[in-house]
């Protein structure tokens, strides 16, 4: 499997852990806070994953809103322990949901 093809699996994962939790769909955040997801209206992930690894982009991790009510959204770095990541991503999903909170 190549890179993209493992961030893509893991988002995967994610969507599914959290649709059982009552999220919506994750969004998974790059270093330059562009977002990919897997949902039918998002352009083909794995492509814009490669792009953004091509141009030198890393993942922050992911954010979900929750989905019948409102609170706190779901934030995950991508690597577990990285506070600034943590700390950018809950800026990113304050902004994102901000009407949900």
């Amino acid at each position: 499997m190549t890179e993209a093809e493992c961030i893509i699996q893991r988002l995967n994962e994610v969507a599914r852990l959290l649709y059982y939790r009552g999220y919506l769909v994750p969004q998974l955040i790059f270093s330059d806070l562009s977002c990919v997801s897997t949902t039918d209206w998002a352009p083909e992930p794995l492509t814009e994953v490669e792009t953004l690894l091509q141009q030198g982009e890393r993942p922050l991790g992911f954010i979900a809103a929750l989905r019948d009510r409102r609170g706190e959204p779901f934030v995950e770095p991508w690597q577990s322990g990285d506070e600034k990541a943590r700390a950018e991503l809950r800026a990113s999903a304050h902004l994102r949901y901000h009407h949900r909170m």
